[in-house]
């Protein structure tokens, strides 16, 4: 199961996240809910044949959270990982239905991204093509009536204008980059790097 993920620019203002939430809602003819999510970090595991898997983590007070959660040996990894670190893990409920995500709680400090990071290199033998870093606080749009696969995708304002990601590809994912475009955003190909 993997990832998709599309970036819109703008050359003016970035239409808001409501508008785009309504605007879908409309076009697919079914509630769609607007949710925060916290701040956190981007952590890569290299692979064997140069392949890289990367993870977003969730910060929470007190915890870390990995936003998506497959069942996948590096999945497994990263929260062998986190449980190593000295989480506590537990099963929560996620925004998407039918869901629930890893939480790791910690005593102390949380693990900064490049403990994680070092950790991962340690265990795999492979060092990350791409370095930690950190993101703010994005958005989530969920439209439960199209069920947990294909009915959650994550927004992100970037200085170029606004970068989608949901797990597998679906209506919602596609619905959301149509409009965006139809807003006066085009496609950027090479917004994600290489």
């Amino acid at each position: 199961m993997g990832f998709a993920a599309c970036c819109i620019g703008f050359e003016g203002a970035v239409p808001s996240f409501e508008m785009l939430r309504d605007m879908l809602a409309e076009r697919l003819g079914t509630p769609i809910d607007l949710l925060e999510t916290p701040p956190g970090f981007w952590v890569g595991m290299g692979l064997s044949r140069g392949r890289l898997r990367g993870f977003s983590i969730l910060r929470l007070e007190h915890a870390l959270e990995p936003e998506w959660d497959f069942e996948t040996p590096a999945d497994e990894l990263l929260l062998q990982v986190l449980a190593e670190l000295g989480g506590r893990r537990e099963l929560v409920n996620s925004p998407a239905p039918r869901r629930v995500r890893n939480r790791f709680y910690f005593a102390g400090a949380l693990p900064t991204p490049a403990q994680v990071e070092a950790r991962l290199t340690l265990a795999t033998g492979i060092a990350s093509s791409k370095p930690a870093y950190e993101f703010p606080m994005d958005h989530v749009l969920c439209a439960p009536m199209l069920g947990s696969e294909y009915g959650v995708v994550s927004l992100s304002v970037e200085p170029y204008g606004i970068c989608l990601t949901t797990g597998p590809d679906g209506a919602l994912f596609t619905e959301a980059c149509s409009a965006l475009e139809s807003l006066g955003g085009r496609e950027l190909e090479d917004a994600l790097g290489p």
